[in-house]
């Protein structure tokens, strides 16, 4: 059960982090494509979203506590 809630809260709180981040900095700003035809955040993208991340994560197992 706590397993299941933490990867919830992780989950939850990578989604509500990607979605702040588009919004801060536009969403053609934050994703980039990489030489193997993928998609992932740039480097100031990355950085904002582990900032983000680090607090919502926070706050969330802080309230389901």
């Amino acid at each position: 059960m706590i397993d299941q809630q933490n990867d919830r809260i992780r989950k939850l709180s990578a989604n509500i982090s990607e979605k702040i981040v588009e919004h801060r900095i536009g969403v053609h700003f934050t994703w980039q494509e990489r030489e193997d035809g993928s998609q992932g955040l740039t480097e100031d993208a990355q950085d904002l979203f582990n900032e983000i991340y680090d607090i919502v994560k926070e706050e969330l197992i802080q309230e389901a506590n």
